[in-house]
């Protein structure tokens, strides 16, 4: 649901068996229908998104859109902050430091690959923010429920949220 002057991001990771070639493929059909609940007026948007598949990598970096890669791997890393916030209600510490951690390095790269350190900066303080919110808390048994446990939960989830909109 959306409230007036709401916006919602939206990222989607899409895959395909498409062989190389030179002709473009439609990647998906995507269409989004909204309605305004005062008005009750409908509008839908229809597009089919194409690409050329390739084997050459080089060629792939080169066209790599530097906002759609920002916009990806924010949502990464907010899906990873969550993730590992979710290992630490389990108590599986080790686990929970190795999401970020890996969350980490991949964010790095990408940001390197489109010449953005600053962005590789950006996402390597909200992981490593949301591991000192954990530590923080304590890793013990009755740690999740403690107040600083219920803080740094509620601390990551609200950095998770930011960076995924």
């Amino acid at each position: 649901d959306l409230y007036s002057g709401d916006t919602r991001k939206v990222v989607l990771r899409l895959r395909t068996d498409v062989a190389a070639g030179d002709e473009p493929v439609t990647v998906a059909d995507v269409e989004v229908s909204l309605r305004a609940t005062k008005s009750d007026r409908s509008l839908s948007l229809k597009t089919a998104p194409t690409a050329i598949a390739t084997t050459d990598a080089d060629a792939v970096a080169k066209h790599r859109h530097p906002d759609a890669v920002r916009h990806i791997e924010r949502a990464k890393t907010a899906n990873a902050i969550n993730e590992a916030t979710a290992l630490y209600e389990r108590g599986e510490e080790k686990k929970a430091k190795q999401v970020l951690s890996v969350r980490r390095r991949q964010a790095r790269s990408a940001a390197r690959a489109i010449a953005d350190e600053s962005l590789g900066g950006e996402l390597s303080s909200a992981t490593q923010s949301a591991e000192g919110n954990l530590d923080g808390a304590g890793w013990g048994r009755g740690s999740v429920g403690s107040t600083k446990g219920k803080r740094a939960r509620k601390a990551n989830r609200f950095d998770a949220f930011k960076l995924a909109h």
